[in-house]
């Protein structure tokens, strides 16, 4: 018996994005949803995407990791994490460098 596969479904675009995890799938769902529900101006709770098992072969799912990854890294709720983590790690170095130079 093989292991249960997981992925991204985004049923308005009728697309599926392979996940290391189940984890992984579950977190990016919700980051998907929470961006849309935010910037998106739709209403709260609403699904966008999905974690759930991949539907297609094993080889299609290595390939989607393989290759599709990069569409995860561009999409928008993304890019919001990165400047949130960056803007963070500005007030730690701030923080630092202020204690340094006193």
């Amino acid at each position: 018996m093989s292991e249960t596969l997981w992925c991204v479904h985004l049923p308005e675009l009728n697309d599926f994005i392979a996940t290391v995890s189940e984890e992984a799938a579950v977190r990016e769902a919700v980051a998907i949803n929470a961006y849309r529900e935010k910037f998106d101006n739709l209403p709260k709770g609403s699904t966008f995407a999905v974690a759930r098992e991949w539907p297609f072969s094993e080889p299609a799912h290595v390939r989607s990791l393989e290759v599709d990854s990069g569409d995860l890294q561009r999409m928008p709720h993304r890019k919001v994490s990165s400047c949130k983590k960056r803007r963070s790690m500005s007030s730690v170095m701030r923080w630092i460098i202020g204690g340094l130079s006193r």
